[in-house]
């Protein structure tokens, strides 16, 4: 049971204890049991598997994610999403993004800061789920795609966390 847990990873509440899990690479994984079997001795940095999470993205905090692992709790997962900028179509295409957000959470994000006015050079924002990528963001004219992409880790769930507790 506790297998399918690290390779899967959970959230959940039980009797007196809360766990959030987060998924690691089932090869990585397998490798390390293997390290263990021959040798119950081995050291954590020959076993370590850093999150592998579904969704994709980039950890920006590896280094504390490494250490949160080691004891097992008292932190978490700083995740980024993915933004590529298409000069042809003027937009931001976002492929990957973090664990647990729902891409309709971060459109709605978009266009409540559009309508509050702290989100300008945004000309469509579309769901693209379905395809290779997440979410396109068509700009407005002459408007810097790097400005907005930097305006939307801060504003939105595209830079998001998933905490860890490996109870």
């Amino acid at each position: 049971m506790g297998y399918y847990n690290i390779c899967n990873g959970t959230t959940g509440i039980a009797t007196g204890l809360a766990s959030s899990i987060p998924q690691f690479n089932l090869t990585e994984v397998n490798e390390a049991m293997i390290k263990l079997l021959w040798n119950r001795d081995t050291d954590f940095e020959e076993i370590y598997c850093p999150p592998d999470f579904c969704t994709g993205g980039t950890i920006l905090n590896a280094s504390k994610v490494k250490e949160l692992l080691k004891v097992g709790c008292g932190g978490s997962v700083k995740m980024r999403s993915t933004a590529e900028y298409d000069e042809k179509t003027n937009s931001v295409i976002f492929t990957e993004i973090p664990y647990g957000v729902h891409v309709g959470t971060i459109m709605n994000q978009i266009e409540e800061k559009i309508n509050k006015g702290e989100l300008l050079g945004i000309d469509r924002v579309l769901d693209q789920s379905t395809s290779t990528s997440k979410l396109k963001i068509e700009l407005e004219k002459n408007t810097n795609p790097s400005r907005i992409i930097k305006q939307l880790f801060k504003l939105t769930s595209l830079e998001d966390s998933f905490t860890i507790n490996m109870v």
